[in-house]
């Protein structure tokens, strides 16, 4: 038999999370990591460098791709094939000997490498390293949960169809099997996927007769659904022939199903939708802001909470079409923008503090949303900003560093109250992370610290 991948397996003692953050950097055209205070403390020797995560980084050497720790120790590498990073596993994909695609996974935290069999593995929003991982085969078509650690079953209940929402998430992932009936001559009559809420040993929630669960956990609750009878679905102006609601994990139903579509709630709001129009349901207050902003386009609109605000796109209302809407949790209007109009939103609200990047004729400005009020902090006079994944994760995005602006080609950095911190003067520049932020000018990439000095520049 061919043989298709050649494996280092090294297990090391591994670093806790939380640690300093370690940074790629080049010295003639090889790749290392240099320490917090421009110390490179992790030699370089790669032909690329990707940041840490978890604790572990992927690197790519001479023959092939590969995984190191974060004292540069090898813990997988890979001669044949491709890798890249998930959640928490590294997923592994080439061919077998009918050269049809396979998958393989490598569990850096137990150094477990699994056998190259899979069809899928699943691991985009899995939120905890030791929940059980989805991985799929398609022939015969079935959905196990392993444990990523062994890559033994989690347990002993498989399911047919791989749902969109089958990660685990809060302890909990939606698992589907397909349904067949068939008429009397045995032709198939419908077909339907029947859905499971199950937890991390596979125990599944039972509802309450006639409702099933419709997506995953999420701030401990999930969108659950009724198919509706041939005539409540002919009364209604919109929807799918179901009307949902929501519930807890455990089947407590929180919000009887009602509504045409709900979407999972974000920041402690739940949208909801009716008749072509849509509202939301605070769950901290229980105040109801009943669907009434229309929207126009067959697929849903962006209606999210961030930092306390939404940004509707693309709404409608009366004569005016293609227009946005940025609300509070009360339901209140604090901005809009139309077709016609110079001004648009170009990002939700983005910090806890209120800003907002606005675009006019091409060009981009900083806005603040404080106290119901929008109000512009520059004019448009930026070319580009950054401001795009920046602080996912972090409590308070800008005590984590400033906002990468553009003007005349050249980048530079504002702070929250759009203040020119660090002139334009890097022809690329990241956001800032731990305190450092990664720039490049003239075919040289440096490290600069929050008062814009240098603590690190390729040679």
């Amino acid at each position: 038999m061919k043989r298709m991948l050649i494996w280092l397996l090294l297990l090391v003692p591994l670093c806790a999370r939380g640690e300093e953050l370690l940074f790629p950097a080049r010295v003639d055209g090889k790749w290392g990591y240099i320490n917090g205070a421009g110390e490179m403390v992790i030699a370089p020797q790669w032909q690329m460098a990707e940041g840490f995560s978890n604790g572990f980084a992927l690197v790519e050497g001479e023959n092939g791709k590969g995984v190191i720790d974060r004292q540069g120790n090898a813990m997988l590498e890979l001669v044949y094939g491709d890798i890249a990073p998930y959640s928490w596993i590294y997923r592994i994909r080439g061919e077998n000997e009918a050269g049809k695609t396979k998958y393989s996974y490598f569990d850096p935290i137990s150094g477990y490498l699994s056998p190259f069999v899979y069809d899928a593995v699943e691991d985009f929003f899995r939120d905890d390293p030791a929940a059980p991982l989805t991985v799929w085969i398609e022939n015969p078509s079935r959905v196990t949960y392993i444990l990523p650690a062994t890559g033994e079953k989690a347990f002993e209940n498989e399911y047919d169809l791989l749902h969109d929402d089958n990660e685990f998430c809060e302890g909990y992932t939606l698992a589907a099997n397909e349904c067949v009936e068939y008429d009397s001559e045995g032709n198939i009559w419908t077909w339907y996927p029947e859905f499971h809420l199950i937890d991390t040993t596979g125990k599944e929630t039972i509802f309450p007769e006639g409702i099933f669960p419709d997506s995953q956990v999420q701030e401990g609750y999930l969108r659950i659904g009724r198919n509706l009878t041939e005539e409540e679905w002919a009364a209604r102006e919109s929807g799918w022939g179901v009307a949902y609601g929501l519930a807890k994990p455990s089947g407590e139903i929180i919000v009887e199903p009602q509504y045409d579509y709900l979407y999972p709630p974000a920041e402690g709001c739940v949208v909801i939708m009716q008749n072509y129009r849509l509202g939301h349901i605070d769950l901290e207050t229980g105040l109801v802001v009943e669907p009434r902003f229309e929207f126009i386009t067959d697929s849903l609109p962006s209606y999210t909470f961030s930092n306390g605000y939404a940004l509707l796109y693309p709404v409608q209302q009366g004569d005016k079409e293609w227009g946005q809407l940025l609300i509070d949790r009360q339901g209140r209007e604090i901005f809009s923008a139309w077709e016609e109009d110079e001004i648009r939103l170009e990002s939700h609200v983005f910090t806890p503090g209120g800003l907002c990047v606005y675009e006019k004729n091409d060009q981009y400005g900083l806005m603040k949303i404080s106290e119901g009020n929008a109000v512009l902090l520059t004019e448009a006079i930026y070319e580009k900003i950054n401001y795009w994944d920046s602080w996912h994760d972090m409590e308070h995005p800008l005590e984590s560093g400033w906002l990468p602006v553009k003007m005349k080609g050249l980048w530079g950095y504002v702070n929250e109250h759009a203040e020119l911190i660090i002139p334009p003067q890097w022809e690329e520049a990241d956001i800032f992370c731990q305190g450092l932020a990664r720039v490049e000018k003239n075919g040289k990439m440096a490290y600069i610290n929050l008062l814009g000095d240098i603590i690190w520049q390729e040679p």
